[in-house]
């Protein structure tokens, strides 16, 4: 297709096609069309083969690295985390919203993403990829609450949950959340485990439940992945992913549907996990993504070497919204 006017030979915008003479026509007939179609199919065979392969088989290519993509997306993480640590230096030390028995976060940067031109469109293409929830308390959440809600600080747009609106409302480390978006294509988030506001089920700092890491990166993850869809010139999502408050947890099941026997413990405080998937590998072969990313965070736990069923089963069960 030609991209642009010359005149008294192509016209912009207009397909042409090789003729005897040499002369380049656009093309006159059904057959015509027909041969140039096919040799666009043909063109794109082998990547669509490739592309299928990849699925059936499972296989995740190893993507190139974008140079300084990790270190950037380490100093955002940094600096979301400084501002998070503003909001919080008043409250009381053992107060929920400063996850005082530990919490997890995740970063993303879009990469090749042409940034937003405002953050109101910003906003707008936050609001899109907020529009699908796959949990009850969802990643990146916009609540309607004035306190709670979605509001611009400098150049980003963030989100602080943590802050107290009711005297009487009881909070718990999971409901807490910070969060923070950049034009650029830049997200962070930062919660406490769920697991240590369960009354009567598991102590507070004592147990990791084993599939919730699955759905809390899987969730931030797929929220990346369709903000990524709102973007032009996105070639991969660099992720950041950081647990603390690790040291002396153990593995459990909360709801008792895995067998585990409080047997696997982590000496390790602190486990940071990255990686480079395109959009293409988490909207088709999410499972072995996540798998290779969170394989590091359970190792620490005793060598537990987490099985490919517990990606695939809880991975469909979030993609359902089976909570």
């Amino acid at each position: 297709m030609s991209k642009r006017d010359c005149r008294d030979v192509i016209a912009q915008n207009r397909v042409y096609i090789r003729k005897p003479g040499p002369r380049s026509e656009e093309p006159q007939t059904g057959e015509e069309w027909r041969a140039l179609l096919r040799r666009c199919v043909q063109n794109g065979r082998e990547d669509m083969l490739d592309s299928i392969r990849a699925i059936v088989s499972g296989r995740v290519e190893p993507v190139s690295h974008v140079p300084n993509a990790a270190a950037e997306l380490h100093g955002y993480a940094e600096g979301a985390r400084r501002r998070w640590q503003e909001l919080v230096a008043d409250l009381p030390e053992n107060d929920e919203s400063r996850f005082p028995h530990g919490y997890y976060e995740m970063a993303f940067k879009l990469i090749g993403a042409e940034p937003a031109p405002t953050l109101v469109e910003l906003r707008n293409r936050l609001q899109v990829a907020q529009r699908i929830r796959l949990t009850g308390w969802t990643t990146f959440l916009d609540m309607n609450r004035p306190e709670w809600a979605p509001y611009m600080h400098e150049d980003f747009i963030e989100a602080w949950v943590g802050r107290k609106v009711d005297r009487d409302w009881l909070r718990t480390s999971a409901h807490c959340d910070f969060w923070r978006a950049s034009r650029d294509g830049k997200l962070y988030t930062v919660r406490g485990y769920s697991e240590d506001g369960i009354p009567n089920k598991v102590p507070a700092g004592a147990a990791i439940d084993l599939t919730m890491p699955v759905w809390r990166v899987g969730e931030g993850l797929l929220f990346a992945s369709r903000f990524a869809d709102t973007f032009e010139g996105v070639e991969s999502i660099a992720i950041e992913c950081t647990f603390t408050g690790l040291k002396d947890r153990y593995l459990t099941s909360v709801d008792g549907m895995r067998a585990m026997f409080g047997d696997r413990h982590s000496r390790t405080d602190t486990v940071t996990l990255v990686g480079q998937p395109t959009v293409q590998q988490v909207q088709d072969n999410l499972t072995e993504v996540m798998q290779a990313l969170l394989s590091p965070l359970y190792e620490r736990f005793d060598f537990f070497e987490a099985p490919f069923e517990l990606f695939d089963t809880e991975l469909n069960k979030l993609r359902g919204g089976r909570f």
